[in-house]
């Protein structure tokens, strides 16, 4: 009757007023705490006869589990249940509920099989990873030269089978700073601005990547230019044999000028900037008065006078802005082919 008080629809054979209170003491005995329920609500306090409704008992640490296994439990424990109970098994789960037990019991294990199993592949994937890495790590001096000073600052760390991090992190600012320094070189070349990191970043890598690009055959680099077709008609006097003669020429001479340009960069990065000051001066250097073109003071018996007159032969070009040379060529191009 305590256990099985409905919470609503209320049966005639119910007594209306029936209730229960339990009364709980603590070990010393020093204090006193009473649970009353009834139809209508739940009460608790410390004066029997002065309880309050309420409905949370965790405040004074009793939790559900402790009423279950405590009060319900034991109520529902009857000789009736014993009697009609299946087996010990049954009895066991309207007591502790033993299957949701059991259920738990199977999630932890299914937990645990489902941890090594991810630990197993988590571990095997790390080792791929290493061997991966180690492969290329391998290949990382391939493309430098084999005088390359950097091919010996990467030795330690490509001999190694599981570098640390921190030996990778260094190595990877080491290739950087290699990185950047060749795209300055190559913006110094192309006449771009090599302190501004924005225009010089993978300048090198697209460089490369013209390069190979040039060395296919004709007709994919210049697709629209291979399909020109000659009309005699339209072209009145200028052959297709001129163009293509006159198109040759220009290659050859734009070969001969890039490489001159390229060589006396190479001179200049050597010698220093002051290289340059002097092919601007012997433009101004008259050979005959053996002056200095700067100071007007006699140079006839000194070195300068040498370089001076030697640099007056190079061609003058080599002063003119890199973006002025490449336009000029492009002139040249447009002129030969401006009539197809």
């Amino acid at each position: 009757m305590i256990s099985t008080l409905p919470e609503s629809n209320v049966i005639k054979s119910v007594v209306p007023d029936s209730w229960v209170t339990i009364e709980l003491k603590t070990k010393d005995q020093s204090n006193t705490f009473y649970i009353k329920r009834s139809l209508s609500c739940f009460e608790v306090g410390t004066d029997e006869n002065n309880l309050k409704p309420f409905e949370n008992l965790e405040e004074y640490g009793i939790k559900p589990i402790d009423l279950q296994i405590s009060l319900i439990a034991p109520t529902v424990l009857s000789r009736n249940t014993l009697d009609n109970a299946e087996s010990v098994i049954k009895i066991l789960s309207l007591i502790l509920g033993v299957d949701v037990l059991s259920d738990i019991g199977d999630l932890a294990a299914n937990i645990g099989r489902n941890r090594t199993a991810y630990a197993s592949t988590i571990k095997s994937e790390i080792n791929l990873n290493w061997t991966s890495l180690q492969e290329k790590l391998a290949r990382l001096p391939d493309p430098l030269d084999e005088k390359s000073p950097i091919r010996e600052k990467l030795k330690d760390l490509v001999s190694k089978d599981k570098p640390t991090l921190k030996e990778l992190t260094d190595k990877n600012i080491l290739i950087q700073d290699e990185i950047d320094d060749a795209n300055k070189n190559v913006a110094e070349l192309l006449g771009v601005d090599s302190e501004d990191e924005g225009l010089r970043e993978g300048l090198a890598e697209k460089l490369i990547e013209a390069i190979a690009y040039l060395e296919k055959d004709f007709k994919v680099v210049f697709p629209s230019f291979a399909e020109v077709q000659y009309d005699a008609e339209q072209h009145g006097n200028k052959t297709i044999e001129k163009i293509e003669k006159e198109f040759e020429t220009f290659c050859v001479e734009a070969q001969r000028k890039i490489k001159l340009r390229i060589d006396w960069w190479k001179k200049v990065n050597k010698d220093g900037s002051k290289l340059e000051l002097k092919l601007r001066a012997s433009s101004d250097y008259d050979i005959e008065k053996m002056e200095c073109p700067v100071c007007d003071q006699s140079i006839k018996n000194l070195p300068v006078k040498v370089e001076l007159e030697k640099l007056k032969t190079l061609d003058q070009e080599l002063q003119r802005e890199l973006k002025d040379f490449f336009k000029d060529l492009l002139v040249l191009l447009s002129n030969i082919i401006k009539d197809l």
